[in-house]
């Protein structure tokens, strides 16, 4: 990879990092404004949605390194469980790794979650699991965003060498 293209992958994660940010936020809202009484159930699908656009934003930070620096996506029936393997492995002399092992185990709990919402119905959501999803990924978060600037940061770096 030469360092231009470096250089607008990192600015493309660094987009995500921005919608993960704000996707955060709305969960801290949610919580804020369904703090102690139940959701309806358009509140109740809009949290669930939340959930599911935590787990899509991480992804699609995976996707474009998969694209731009593995040469592509995994294919199959469980290609998106894969993905979230393949990045937290380094590959020698073509990337660091993304995450840890213990974060990869972490995100596979929204990784799970999405496929439900993705294949299931709304009506199908209970309250009472979807709120440690929405709590967890706060407690989550500083960790998430630690090692995604970090893998942002060896990219530029990257780029920096290749100039």
């Amino acid at each position: 990879m030469d360092s231009a293209r470096l250089r607008q992958l990192a600015s493309d994660l660094r987009a995500d990092r921005e919608d993960l940010d704000r996707i955060l936020v709305e969960s801290e809202r949610c919580l804020n404004d369904l703090a102690g009484r139940a959701p309806s159930y358009l509140e109740l699908r809009g949290a669930g949605d939340i959930v599911h656009d935590f787990y899509n934003v991480v992804e699609h930070f995976f996707e474009r390194v998969a694209v731009e620096m593995n040469g592509g996506l995994p294919a199959g029936h469980d290609s998106h469980t894969q993905l979230l393997r393949r990045m937290s492995r380094a590959v020698e002399e073509v990337r660091p790794a993304i995450t840890d092992d213990a974060l990869r185990d972490r995100l596979h709990e929204y990784l799970r979650f999405r496929h439900l919402f993705r294949h299931g119905y709304g009506f199908s959501l209970d309250w009472a699991k979807l709120v440690p999803l929405i709590e967890r990924m706060s407690d989550l978060a500083p960790e998430l965003r630690r090692q995604l600037d970090g893998f942002i940061e060896a990219i530029e770096t990257l780029s920096a060498r290749l100039d």
